[in-house]
């Protein structure tokens, strides 16, 4: 039975059918299609992916009698169209008069953006009367819902938006924008990238219209959901790398993405100008900006990562960069996401408007000035960071550092580039000490050898800066590499240069490197005399710090004497914690606590062994420390497995073996091969990936509790 045409919510215009068959139901109740005497809306060319959660809760807010218009903002290409159809569907029934579509993407004043609702509204024109006067007129006692579709070109949209409402008040208003109007009445919804599930849901859908066949794989499943998180989860970022696949595999269109701009655009006849290319989209946004605007928009490209405003302050040159920073964000071309636990606003930029800000950066005369100050700033910020280590403030600082890894990683990068030799050796050390404090050894590692190398023909100017470096590779040498030889040669040579600075805090801590360094060669008499001449070089309590450091490696070299005094070396440790108690150095008496259960570990007290590795690791949780809490998690491990307690110790080195790999340090695959070892002493090898998918699936805090208290 041929039903007729209708428009169905979501699903478009479509002839429906009623078949009719003996035993089938003859009657069913009237069709829920939108009547066409009541709306304009067009036909949307594809169905609606995702976002289905912010639809409905924006529809919630719509129909609240407060509510009186919704303004839905967005970066252009973030599907803010769809979305305004998809809710104007939705609301049809509740509106008496109607739910009605205005095109106002060719309007340049209120008067012209009034002039196309008049047209959708079928107001005849009237010679003398103003079209304001007419739409007010016409609207006074209607119940209705008008969509604007793009005002943000439109110069006094707001005021036009908020006449109509005073004059009008059972109409209400869904308006798209790539910026606020900024009027009392506006509720703001804001349309932001994807979920991932969602972008990979887009992408193939849109990728099945040209390729029916097409369909995620053990293949291409990691190159699709990589493709997807580079893209920002911008929907027309997606379709437009949907219309390439004809011609390039996902994996291609990933190494392509140096290119973005040239490898997203279409020539589709049947889209607007602006969404044929995803730099189109962006021209559309940045042309709306003032000459300021655009400068700063440039600027803030040489942020990785997010910036405050005060980053954006010492950064910028411009005449008011918090007016320029606010103006970005109505703009949608920044987001703004608040840490919850220092309340601070930090500005984020997607990629794909990074690189056009930065293809503008490079087209200026300010560039190199602008990348100095970035570097400079985040030199400072990051001397400022270290000097909160060993304190109460060290949390803090390591989620400091930790948000902003990225922007000193661009400082480092860009002052290599610009030739900035001193800058970049002091930025190795400065950054490649906060790696250490992070748990990137291995990052580390390589950042201070090129500090050392580029620093290496310049020691005249700074021999202090020169012996620093030397010795921090020398740590990282014995520590990660167990290169005892070289990081003794360059110990030797670093303390020549501290001696000849008369840098005596610079010699002590060398002297205990040089202690540990004897120590792992087993040349335990020479050992103690580094420690015990370190030791009687400093001078409490200025050099606290290092006094306790001393105390706690040398409580390390005594443990590891054949025959050595646990006594001795319990002693060393208790000191070191008398004085870190003292100081609030969190890190440090985790440190000092692991070291003590080491040693009752070794002397086969299990019992004694377990508490102090618990107490540090409240200490490493408290301080984030992912490679801390891996280490202690290890050790708590090989407890277990000595009191037999396999299943606890199997889930313990899961945890650690995860953690370990997420700071890719070496140590690793230390952790991999006990994991082995235990599984195979007790045939339990089947249930090692089990336990790596558990361990892999948990964030940190409830990974902890799965794997210390057996939680599930």
């Amino acid at each position: 039975h041929d039903c007729g045409l209708h428009r169905l919510k979501g699903v478009g215009e479509d002839q429906l059918w009623q078949v009719v068959a003996h035993g089938l139901i003859p009657e069913f109740p009237p069709l829920k299609a939108l009547p066409l005497e009541r709306h304009n809306l067009p036909v949307p060319p594809t169905p609606f992916l995702g976002r289905e959660d912010q639809i409905s809760a924006w529809l919630e807010r719509l129909r609240l009698p407060q509510t009186r218009l919704l303004t839905i903002t967005g970066f252009g290409g973030m599907g803010k169209t769809r979305a305004a159809l998809q809710l104007a569907e939705q609301s049809l029934d509740d509106y008496a008069d109607g739910v009605w579509w205005v095109e106002a993407e060719e309007a340049r004043t209120g008067e012209e953006m009034l002039r196309r609702a008049a047209q959708v509204l079928r107001l005849p024109p009237q010679a003398g009367t103003p079209v304001r006067d007419q739409m007010i007129e016409f609207l006074r006692e209607r119940t209705l819902l008008l969509v604007i579709d793009n005002t943000e070109q439109v110069a006094n949209a707001g005021r036009t938006i908020k006449d109509l409402l005073t004059q009008a008040p059972r109409l209400k208003l869904l308006v798209t924008s790539r910026r606020a109007l900024e009027i009392q009445a506006e509720h703001l919804a804001e349309l932001s990238s994807l979920a991932a599930s969602e972008a990979t849901q887009l992408f193939v859908a849109r990728v099945r219209e040209r390729q029916p066949y097409f369909d995620l794989t053990p293949d291409n499943a990691r190159d699709v959901a990589e493709l997807c998180r580079c893209l920002d989860g911008i929907p027309l970022a997606l379709e437009l790398a949907a219309s390439r696949i004809a011609t390039m595999a996902p994996r291609q269109m990933l190494q392509r993405l140096n290119e973005r701009f040239k490898l997203l655009q279409t020539r589709a006849d049947d889209l607007p100008e602006r969404q044929r290319a995803l730099r189109a989209a962006i021209d559309w946004s940045y042309d709306l900006l003032s000459d300021d605007d655009q400068t700063l928009f440039a600027q803030v490209s040489v942020f990785a990562g997010g910036f405050t405003l005060e980053d954006a302050e010492a950064v910028c040159d411009v005449f008011d960069v918090l007016e320029g920073v606010a103006e970005l964000r109505r703009h949608s071309l920044l987001r703004s996401e608040v840490e919850s636990e220092t309340q601070q606003t930090y500005f984020v930029m997607l990629n794909s408007l990074r690189e056009y800000a930065e293809e503008k950066l490079n087209a200026a005369d300010m560039s190199n000035e602008t990348r100095l100050r970035h570097v400079r700033h985040f030199l400072e910020f990051t001397h400022r960071q270290l000097a909160r280590m060993r304190s109460p403030e060290e949390p803090a600082a390591i989620r400091e550092l930790t948000r902003n890894a990225d922007n000193v990683r661009a400082a480092v990068t860009a002052s290599r580039k610009e030739g900035q030799t001193a800058l970049c050796a002091q930025l190795g050390l400065e950054w490649g000490k906060s790696l250490w404090h992070l748990g990137y050894f291995e990052e580390a590692q390589r950042l201070l050898e090129d500090a050392v190398r580029i620093w290496q023909p310049f020691l005249k100017d700074n021999t202090a800066l020169y012996a620093e470096l030397l010795a921090e590779c020398a740590w990282l040498y014995l520590l990660n590499q167990q290169d005892t030889e070289r990081a003794r040669t360059l110990a030797l040579e670093a303390l020549g240069l501290f001696e000849q600075a008369g840098d005596h805090v610079g010699q002590a801590r060398t002297e205990s490197l040089l202690g540990y360094a004897c120590r792992e060669t087993h040349r335990y008499a020479e050992a103690r005399a580094y420690f015990e001449q370190g030791l009687r070089r400093l001078h409490p309590p200025q050099d606290d710090t290092e006094i306790a450091n001393i105390h706690n490696t040398f409580g390390i070299a005594i443990s590891g004497e054949p025959g050595g005094s646990a006594e001795e070396a319990t002693g060393h440790f208790q000191e070191a914690i008398r004085i870190r108690r003292r100081q609030g150095d969190r890190r440090g008496l985790a440190e000092t606590l692991n070291n003590l259960g080491i040693l009752a570990y070794q002397q086969e007290h299990w019992t004694q062994a377990w508490e102090y590795y618990l107490e540090a690791l409240e200490y490493e949780k408290a301080l984030g420390g992912v490679f801390g809490i891996a280490r202690i998690l290890f050790n708590l491990a090989e407890v277990a497995q000595a009191r037999n307690e396999i299943p606890h110790c199997l889930r313990l080195l899961a945890a650690a073996e995860h953690l370990m790999e997420t700071v890719r340090s070496p140590l690793a695959r230390v952790v991999t091969e006990f994991l082995g070892q235990v599984a195979a002493s007790v045939a339990e090898t089947d249930s090692v990936d089990a336990l790596r998918k558990a361990a892999g699936s948990r964030s940190c805090e409830i990974l902890l509790h799965w794997a210390v208290d057996g939680a599930h």
